[in-house]
């Protein structure tokens, strides 16, 4: 990535993809993904942001800073954090294939009532890249997905991700509660490497 970031960069000069920065451009993520068109990249410089984010249908790469190679110096996690709120973390739910990117961020305190609690993917197709995704919860009479949901004609790639301590849960006496960590339907098909699942719960 460090290669991919930097090509990106040189090539900026001959109308190539634009990089926007938060918090040095835009204060909140979702106000840059607005602003962003297909192909940008966006660097996410490290701190906690209280969001619930959406990729709309715009295909982009979202980068924790740290991750990027554009800055040797920068340290420190970058933290998507849902706050208990409703609402999955990161949703990204409208089409886009393997060139939408999210890497490097931690995933946390997502909830949604019946599907990814930290990041939900649907009928859509991104790479998930070495994210820590933890702490999120899914279901309420049924559901799936504590940590991440892939529902649909979704063909994402999932690779060296570590998702632990997600629940799913709820007060329906059902067999209807799926994927503590992962939770993946009938119809999607994931390619997963790397990543590991850890004390991910049913309850």
């Amino acid at each position: 990535y460090s290669y991919f970031i930097n090509l990106i960069l040189d090539f900026r000069a001959n109308n190539g993809p634009n990089v926007l920065r938060v918090s040095e451009d835009y204060l909140l993520i979702q106000n840059a993904i607005e602003n962003a068109d297909n192909g940008d990249i966006i660097l996410v410089e490290p701190g906690v942001y209280y969001e619930h984010i959406s990729f709309l249908d715009k295909n982009i790469s979202l980068v924790a800073l740290p991750y990027s190679g554009y800055e040797d110096n920068t340290s420190g996690s970058v933290v998507l954090d849902g706050g208990g709120q409703q609402g999955s973390v990161v949703t990204i739910n409208n089409g886009q294939d393997q060139s939408s990117i999210l890497l490097g961020f931690e995933i946390q305190n997502g909830y949604s009532p019946d599907y990814g609690g930290g990041i939900l993917i649907e009928n859509s197709s991104p790479t998930i890249d070495r994210n820590v995704i933890h702490n999120n919860t899914a279901g309420n009479c049924g559901g799936g997905g504590g940590g991440i949901a892939v529902l649909g004609l979704s063909y994402p790639h999932l690779f060296g991700n570590e998702i632990f301590d997600n629940t799913v849960q709820g007060d329906c006496d059902c067999i209807c509660y799926f994927g503590g960590g992962i939770y993946v339907d009938s119809l999607a098909w994931p390619v997963l490497g790397g990543s590991t699942t850890i004390g991910n719960v049913l309850s």
